[in-house]
């Protein structure tokens, strides 16, 4: 005979309570974990924006509309000839796509990794 006036709580209920106490503790952690992530120190960027700036200056010195569409500002990407720019003892990897805009000018986009 079972017993109905025993006080306390079964092992399904002790076992449904730890397992969502678990989700909760693993959700705070999770979102711990996003906040601290290490932020690049702003000399780090600094020098990136430095390094694709001075990219998009040589490409613009060498704009000649006879290779507009076989030369470097042809609609295209790839790694910046060279590859690698030093700023401030960092090095970084220079990539970059020439995309055709709707009114007819060309959009430089570089990317800067380290």
């Amino acid at each position: 005979m079972l017993r109905t006036d025993a006080l306390g709580f079964s092992l399904v209920e002790v076992m449904v309570a730890v397992l969502m106490f678990s989700i909760a503790v693993a959700g705070v952690f999770a979102s711990i974990s996003a906040v601290q992530r290490p932020e690049t120190p702003p000399s780090v960027r600094l020098g990136a924006a430095l390094c694709g700036q001075q990219f998009l200056q040589a490409l613009r010195a060498n704009v000649d509309a006879r290779d507009w569409d076989t030369g470097r500002l042809a609609v295209t990407g790839g790694t910046v000839p060279g590859g690698v720019c030093t700023q401030n003892g960092q090095n970084y990897t220079l990539t970059y796509a020439i995309s055709q805009e709707p009114d007819g000018s060309r959009k430089g986009t570089v990317t800067a990794t380290w």
